[in-house]
């Protein structure tokens, strides 16, 4: 009965305990992409709109993409890119 009891306690303590590490937890960059982009530029024929995104900016899962906008259909478009 002792072994059941302290059993149950254990299971509730780490019920209790999981609550607020599940709360704290930093989403942000591997749940939740962290961008950044520069200023959004128009084409000289103002056919497209566009700019750079960084991903995840220092994580080992960053990446850089191309934002790309059709001005006349709103359709938007983001190409990953490879740097070297």
């Amino acid at each position: 009965m002792n072994g059941v009891l302290g059993a149950l306690c254990v299971i509730i303590l780490l019920i209790l305990l999981s609550v607020p590490l599940y709360k704290n937890v930093n989403i942000s960059g591997w749940f939740i992409e962290n961008v950044e982009t520069n200023s959004k530029q128009i084409t000289s024929d103002h056919q497209y709109e566009y700019c750079i995104e960084l991903v995840n900016t220092f994580q080992s899962n960053s990446s850089i993409r191309l934002y790309l906008k059709d001005m006349q259909s709103n359709e938007e478009i983001r190409m990953k890119l490879k740097l070297p």
